[in-house]
This record gives structure tokens, sequence and C-alpha cells, in this order.
């Protein structure tokens, strides 16, 4: 077996458990007014990890790999701090503590796990600037705050 096949199913099942408990907590959420601005919410999380993939894909050679799986990980343990909304629904205010738990708990495993597996700290920095975008449209696009 490959060594990287175990990297891409650790990867895999991150991600596909983030994009479940993901698309569960944005149909939870009654803020939305249509099915079309849930689908755009759910479009912006999901083009910001596609971004990242894509450019460690093109930039890491084989490490992709290795990134990959973290990213996976990363990405799934933070869409699990989503589920007590999911189980309870609430308010805005439980969205949105929701959301910040989450984003804290992936940007403390962002740091941690690039720096363990020894990739520069541009690779940090890119998770934390394309946040910055995904958070900037889902404020203007997506809830029209801004």
């Amino acid at each position: 077996m490959q060594p990287y096949i175990k990297d891409i199913s650790i990867a895999a099942v991150g991600f596909v458990a983030s994009l479940l408990l993901t698309w569960w907590f944005i149909e939870r959420f009654d803020g939305y007014i249509s099915q079309s601005q849930m689908m755009l919410s759910g479009a912006i999380a999901g083009g910001k990890w596609g971004m990242q993939l894509l450019l460690a894909a093109a930039l890491l050679g084989e490490r992709r790999w290795r990134y990959f799986r973290e990213m996976g990980v990363v990405c799934g343990i933070g869409s699990c701090v989503l589920i007590p909304y999911i189980l309870l629904g609430g308010g805005w205010a439980f969205f949105v503590g929701s959301l910040i738990l989450c984003v804290l708990m992936m940007a403390w495993l962002v740091i941690s796990r690039l720096a363990a597996i020894g990739l520069n700290r541009r690779w940090t920095v890119l998770w934390f600037a394309l946040l910055g975008v995904a958070v900037t449209l889902q404020l203007t696009l997506v809830f029209d705050l801004i």
C-alpha cells in the first residue's frame, strides 16, 4: 500500500465529516432567507478549503499528502464544535458563538499541526488570509452585514 493512501483516507474522512456537519449546521440556522443563500454560504466555506488544497497540490510536492491529512483533521475537528448548535438549535448568538469557537479551534489546530509537520509558516498565514477572505464574503454576500 502506498504511504500516502493513509493520509488521503484520513483527509477524506475529515472533509466528509466536515461537509455533513457544516451543511447540517447551516440547515439548522433559521437566519437564512433562501436555499440559494444557504448554498452560497456553504460554497464560500468549501471554497476556502478547496483553494488551500489546490495550492498545496500545486506547490508542496510529496508533502502535500501530509498537508491534506492535517487539513482534513483540522476541518473535521472544527466542524465537530458545531454539534451542540446542530443538536440544540438556537438563535443568532448561539450560531455566531458556535462559529467563533469553531474558528478558534481550527486556528489553534492549524498553528500546531502545520508546525508539527514542519511546514513553513507561510502555509499557516495562508490559512488565516483565506479565512479572512471567507469571513468577509460571508458577511457581505451572504448576510449583507458590511
